[in-house]
């Protein structure tokens, strides 16, 4: 039970990161104008291209890939939790006829109901845990700053992503 909350909390963390990341985020527009006109200046070009693609990544890119995992999630989710509230409706009532016809066993019922609960819950925990808690904002992250390398290269500019991929 410790490990699954240690997993859950560090889930929720990675969360509250990108929840905070994209309101940083929506404020990184302001840089684009400057971008822009140190791409005009032959001396300033590179890290005006650098400027566009870190803008265009991060501001238009990422809250776009962020939209699509939404979209791909939420019915995995709906399906998981739908599974996990017929099992535990169905749990609940063979363990309240169990314990009216025979009230010793109510306490076993009660621990094997809470063994059951967890047992339905560990699939739903490991999928938000792991694959949209961690998996998929390490992917955003990866598709994003390949796109921003690319691009800063097409307008003429360079971007060293390799140190920042160094951090994840």
């Amino acid at each position: 039970m410790g490990i699954m909350m240690t997993a859950v909390s560090a889930g929720a963390a990675f969360l509250w990161v990108q929840i905070y990341l994209l309101k940083f985020l929506k404020t990184l527009i302001t840089l684009l104008p400057i971008g822009i006109a140190m791409r005009a200046f032959p001396f300033t070009r590179g890290a005006g291209a650098a400027i566009i693609a870190l803008i265009c990544g991060l501001h238009i890119l990422y809250p776009l890939l962020i939209v699509f995992e939404k979209n791909m999630v939420s019915n995995d989710l709906e399906e998981l939790h739908g599974s996990l509230s017929i099992g535990l409706t169905g749990a609940g009532l063979i363990a309240s006829l169990l314990t009216l016809s025979f009230p010793i066993v109510s306490g076993l019922l009660f621990a094997a109901t809470v063994i059951y609960a967890i047992i339905e819950l560990l699939p739903f925990i490991i999928y938000v845990v792991l694959i949209v808690a961690i998996f998929l904002p390490v992917l955003n992250f990866t598709i994003t700053f390949a796109f921003m390398k690319d691009f800063a290269r097409l307008l003429g500019g360079e971007i060293d992503v390799s140190s920042l991929t160094k951090l994840l």
